[in-house]
């Protein structure tokens, strides 16, 4: 499988839209990659001693498909209700979208 190219400030736009900090990210990916915390402060900084890393890409498979994982969940819960077919239909998907919402979101980071 061929993955897509994704800068560190591509990376770090992503997580401030999602609230996502470095301890998450720490917690999410401790044993999958080599000293997650130190990646991630340069990563969501987009800076490694003192020096621009914005333009650097992400080396790591594992957080490369995390970060389309989200992309996909931010789109999915952006995307506008349509008023099509009963009144059923439409509480149906506005539950299913607050139900996608609440999932990805935890509990008092609103």
């Amino acid at each position: 499988m061929s993955y897509p190219e994704i800068t560190f400030k591509d990376f770090s736009k992503l997580m401030a839209k999602r609230r996502r900090g470095v301890d998450d990210l720490v917690d999410l990916f401790r044993g999958k990659i080599e000293d997650p915390r130190d990646f991630f402060e340069r990563v969501l900084t987009c800076k490694y001693k003192h020096e621009d890393r914005s333009s650097s890409v992400i080396p790591y498979r594992s957080v490369i498909e995390f970060y389309l994982k989200e992309q996909n969940y931010l789109a999915d819960g952006l995307r506008p209700l349509k008023k099509t077919g009963t009144d059923a239909d439409f509480i149906e998907e506005f539950l299913g979208i607050l139900g996608l919402w609440l999932s990805t979101h935890q509990p008092g980071r609103f």
